[in-house]
C-alpha cells in the first residue's frame, strides 16, 4: 500500500524503516495497523471497542509486534505552557535515592535552574514502594524540596504498581500525570529512562499538544543481555528493545548519554538528526583534590604504599577480576602497592573467595559500602583509579559516573577502551587506556603508573583540568537548555 505523501515526515520516516526492516510485507502492516489505531485511539483510561465499549486488553506481546499506538499529538497546546517550566519524569530521585542516576538528576535540574529554566522531577507512577526495601517507606507527601529543586510524587500511599500489561501501567501512570501537568502547565514533558517514563511523556504530551523529550541513559535490555546471552536472544529481550525504540521514535527529542547509546538508537530506527548527546558529569565543587585522610589511612593499612582503588557497584562486567589477577603479578615483584576495592554489589563474595584462594589478602583490601558522605574521604587516599570494565554490550554502551569523580580529584584513572570509557579518556591526556578483557594489559598500564608517580600525578591534574572544562553539571545542562529553546521557539 503506497504511502501518501501528505502524511508527517516522522510518518514517512517510519514507513521507510519499516520498509528497509521487514520489505513490503511489513511495510504494508505497519500502515495498516497507523490506520487502525488512528480510528480507534487510545482514551488514557483503556483502549475500548465502538461495539461492546468493553476495554481491551494490550498485551506486552502485542507491543512488542505492533509496537506502542501513541495517540495523535493534538496541533496545539491545550493550555497556555508556563514559559521555560519542564516537568521531568524519573525512575527515582533524591532523598530517597543517591545512586548514579539521583545524582545526574540533581545535578542537572540544579544547574538548568541557574539558566532560568525552572524544572521539576515528577517520580513514575508506582515510585518508591516497588523499589527494593522500600515497600515499608513512610507515606510520601505530593511534592519534596531538595535543596532548589521540587519532586513531585504520583504515588502518596503505600501501593504496589503492576507494570504488566505495560500499556494499561503507561495508560495508569498518564491519568495521574495529566492533572499535574494541567495544574503546572508544563511547556515540555522530559522522561529520563528508562520507558516507562520515555512512553507516558510523549502519550501524555501528545495529549496536551506539548513537545516531548526521551533521555536515554541506558538500554536495560542490554544489560541484562550482557549478563545472560540467552536472555538476549529471547521475545522479551525484543520486546523491551521495541519499547526503547518506539519512545524514542516517538519524542519530538532524544538525549543519549554516549555515542554509542546514540548509534544503537539509530540502528532502531530512530532519526539520528533528533538525538543529541549529553554525557554524564560531576560536581567538580564537591569532588575536589583532598589532602589524604590520615586517620583512615592508618584504619587501613595503607601508610606508605600507593593505593590502587576502586568505588563503585561490584558486578560481573566490571572487570574487577582483571584487577585482581593484576595484583597478583605486581605482588610477586613489588610491595609497593595496595589495593582497595570500595563498594557492595552481587560479585562482591566471589572477589573475597578469589582474594583468599590466591593468598593476596595482604594488598587487597574489601571495605564494602561506605556511606555516601565518606565517598571523599576515601577518594582521599587514592592514587590510581582502575576501570577494568569487559567487553559486553551494556559497558560498550554506557558510561558511568565515577571516571568523572576520580578526575575531579585529581586521580590517575586507568580504562579499558571500551566504547563509551574511550569517549571520554584520551591516553596520556586525561589518563591511560588498556586493552578491554585483557588483564597483562591493565597490568601494563599499572605497572606505568607505580614506576613514575610524577605521570600519575601529572594525568590526575590534566584530568581535573579536563572535567572542570568539559564535564561539569553546568556545561551539560547547556546543551539540554538549548534542547528546551528550540522546542519552545
Amino acid at each position: 500500500m503506497p504511502v501518501p505523501l501528505s502524511k508527517p515526515i516522522a510518518s514517512l520516516r517510519k514507513a521507510v524503516w519499516h520498509f528497509r526492516h521487514g520489505g513490503v510485507d511489513e511495510l504494508r502492516q505497519w500502515w495498516s495497523r497507523q490506520e487502525s489505531r488512528r480510528a480507534r485511539p487510545s482514551d488514557v483510561t483503556g483502549t475500548r471497542t465502538p461495539a461492546t465499549n468493553k476495554p481491551t486488553v494490550i498485551r506486552n506481546s502485542d507491543l512488542g509486534r505492533d509496537g506502542f499506538p501513541f495517540p495523535e499529538k493534538h496541533p496545539e497546546p491545550e493550555y497556555e505552557p508556563r514559559p521555560h517550566y519542564v516537568q521531568y519524569l524519573l525512575h527515582n530521585s533524591l532523598p530517597h535515592h543517591s545512586g548514579g542516576y539521583a545524582t545526574r538528576t540533581h545535578g542537572l535540574l540544579t544547574e538548568l535552574k541557574r539558566k532560568g529554566w525552572d524544572v521539576d522531577g515528577v517520580t513514575r507512577l508506582g515510585y518508591p514502594y516497588d523499589m527494593p526495601g522500600m515497600f515499608e517507606v513512610p507515606d510520601l507527601p505530593p511534592r519534596e524540596q531538595v535543596g532548589d529543586i521540587t519532586y513531585h510524587h504520583l504515588l502518596t500511599s503505600r501501593e504496589l504498581e503492576k507494570k504488566n500489561p505495560m500499556f494499561e501501567y503507561t495508560e495508569r501512570y498518564a491519568a495521574a500525570l495529566l492533572p499535574l501537568a494541567r495544574a503546572e502547565r508544563p511547556a515540555i514533558l522530559h522522561g529520563a529512562a528508562n520507558h516507562w517514563n520515555g512512553l507516558t511523556a510523549v502519550k501524555t504530551a501528545n495529549l496536551l499538544g506539548i513537545p516531548s523529550v526521551y533521555e536515554v541513559r541506558g538500554l536495560w535490555e542490554i544489560t541484562r543481555a550482557s549478563r545472560d546471552p540467552e536472555w538476549g536472544r529471547s521475545d522479551q529481550f525484543k520486546y523491551l528493545a521495541r519499547m526503547e525504540a518506539d519512545a524514542a521514535r516517538g519524542a519530538t527529542r532524544v538525549l543519549a548519554i554516549t555515542e554509542a547509546l546514540k548509534t544503537e538508537l539509530v540502528e532502531r530506527g530512530v532519526d539520528a538528526e533528533k538525538i543529541s548527546i549529553v554525557p554524564n558529569g560531576v560536581d567538580t565543587d564537591r569532588f575536589v583534590p583532598t589532602a589524604p585522610d590520615e586517620e583512615l589511612t592508618e584504619e587501613l593499612g595503607v601508610r606508605g604504599k600507593t593505593v590502587i582503588g576502586y568505588v563503585g557497584t561490584i558486578v560481573d562486567y566490571e572487570g574487577l577480576d582483571l584487577l585482581l589477577t593484576a595484583a597478583r603479578e605486581l605482588r610477586r615483584t613489588r610491595e609497593d602497592f595496595h589495593v582497595l576495592v570500595i563498594g557492595d554489589g552481587a560479585k562482591l563474595e566471589d572477589l573475597r573467595a578469589a582474594v583468599e584462594a590466591d593468598g593476596i589478602g595482604d594488598v587487597v583490601t574489601f571495605t564494602g559500602r561506605v556511606p555516601h558522605e565518606d565517598v571523599e574521604r576515601y577518594y582521599s587516599i587514592i592514587d590510581i583509579t582502575p576501570f577494568p570494565r569487559l567487553p559486553l554490550p551494556v559497558t560498550e554502551m554506557v558510561s558511568p559516573l565515577k571516571p568523572f569523580e576520580a578526575m575531579a580529584m585529581g586521580k590517575a584513572v586507568v580504562a579499558s577502551d571500551v566504547a563509551a570509557l574511550k569517549e571520554i579518556v584520551t591516553p596520556g591526556m586525561n589518563g591511560l587506556l588498556h586493552e578491554k578483557g585483557s588483564a597483562d594489559s591493565l597490568l601494563e598500564q599499572l605497572t606505568a603508573l607505580l614506576d613514575d608517580p610524577e605521570l600519575a600525578q601529572r594525568l590526575g591534574r590534566q584530568s581535573r583540568d579536563w572535567v572542570v572544562e568539559h564535564r561539569t553539571w553546568g556545561a551539560l545542562s547547556g546543551r539540554i537548555a538549548a534542547v528546551y529553546e528550540e522546542l519552545t521557539r
